[in-house]
């Protein structure tokens, strides 16, 4: 009897965790270089992106790096403010990142779900170690916020970088699949 209730638990546990995924909240997803701009990462450069993620929680971001050169250690972190405002920046705690990246990939970056407030203007700052390439549309394609340099929009807030944020969405038949292992878990124990 208490092994049944071992294992009913043991299952529960290791599902909870794997059952659920993340889907795209925000995105531009422009990936071509003809006639659009490029921009190198560096650890100190000011490439960032302003979003409004729909979720009330995040879990990752992705940037895409373009065909030109530069593979590298890419961080991708969120802020509730801008990252260069003279004030002080405030990076949301654990929200960020580091992943290898490759020429014409997107470089995808998870972290556990981190709560936000939806709707609400955000900071995506990209930043890089070897001078990744990454591409951003003219035209004001995404329209939940504009492409920043060093906490400055350039021009009149037509470019956007492609980019996209992440939010943890529970799994289909999950809810199902955790109360059967409870009710497992509870009929073992009356027995």
């Amino acid at each position: 009897m208490n092994k049944a209730y071992v294992m009913a638990v043991t299952v529960f546990a290791a599902g909870s965790g794997a059952l659920a995924f993340d889907a795209v909240d925000q995105m531009n997803n422009y990936q071509g270089n003809g006639g659009q701009g490029w921009s190198y990462l560096t650890s100190d450069f000011g490439a960032s992106q302003t979003f409004m993620q729909t979720s009330n929680k995040i879990s990752g971001a992705s940037v895409y790096l373009g065909n030109y050169w530069g593979s590298g250690n890419v961080t991708l972190s969120v802020y509730s403010t801008n990252p260069y405002n003279d004030g002080g920046a405030n990076p949301v705690p654990g929200a960020s990142g580091t992943v290898y990246g490759s020429t014409a990939t997107w470089a995808d970056v998870f972290w556990s779900p981190v709560s936000i407030t939806p709707n609400q203007s955000y900071w995506l700052l990209f930043q890089g170690d070897n001078n990744e390439v990454i591409t951003y549309t003219t035209g004001d394609t995404y329209t939940n916020g504009d492409m920043y340099w060093y906490g400055s929009p350039p021009g009149q807030n037509y470019y956007d970088f492609a980019f996209k944020t992440w939010a943890p969405v529970p799994a289909p038949g999950a809810a199902a699949l955790l109360g059967i292992s409870g009710l497992v878990a509870s009929r073992r124990r009356r027995a």
